[in-house]
């Protein structure tokens, strides 16, 4: 059996291990007294933040799924619908319900990291922040092709190339990469990720 949620995670490894990275991804919260820079993801909030936004995604589904009448089901890490008929307009939606539900959760995080007023630890919103760049990245490298993917069902849908659909979901989370890494990273980066993101969800949402 195919599995999704260990390659997520083998993604998130990869990504944001120091190797790859130069710069390390900065903990600098109220919470810590000894405010050291170390890096986020040997925090167990930024583990908790990475699950949360996989959760996010999976109930981002679940929940535009239900709305038309599918009953959810889990087949080999991914929610799938069986029997359910599904108008193209809502095939589209379910299917890219997650990809929405992350864009919503990463701008969430990104307000939050940015007023440090947030119910959680910085750490914790990095890793949900993470967990939208290693869904990204995993479908651009692999999940594209998996049948019960979010990108193969909106391929089939919209007839559009799972190698375009998933640049489309990669490009805006590349951008977020640099907003979460970078360093004095310009306005126009972080309005051009929401652009994107506003750009596709109508584009999802007229479909």
């Amino acid at each position: 059996m195919k599995k999704i949620v260990p390659y997520l995670f083998y993604t998130l490894l990869f990504v944001f291990s120091s190797p790859v990275w130069a710069s390390e991804i900065g903990l600098h919260d109220a919470t810590h007294t000894n405010h050291q820079h170390h890096q986020a993801w040997q925090d167990i909030h930024f583990w908790e933040g990475a699950v949360s936004g996989l959760l996010f995604h999976e109930l981002g589904h679940v929940v535009i799924g239900m709305s038309y009448g599918g009953k959810p089901q889990l087949n080999q890490g991914s929610i799938v619908y069986p029997n359910s008929a599904f108008s193209r307009k809502a095939s589209m939606r379910v299917s890219s319900a997650g990809f929405q539900a992350q864009w919503l959760l990463s701008e969430l995080s990104f307000s939050a990291l940015k007023k440090h007023d947030g119910m959680f630890s910085s750490a914790y919103y990095q890793g949900a922040i993470a967990m939208h760049l290693a869904i990204s990245t995993a479908y651009l490298l692999r999940l594209k092709d998996m049948p019960t993917s979010d990108i193969y069902a909106a391929s089939k849908t919209s007839n559009i190339s799972r190698e375009q659909l998933a640049w489309a979901v990669f490009l805006p989370a590349a951008l977020d990469a640099y907003r979460l890494m970078g360093q004095d990273v310009p306005d126009w980066v972080s309005h051009l990720s929401v652009g994107i993101k506003l750009a596709e969800v109508g584009y999802i949402w007229q479909f």
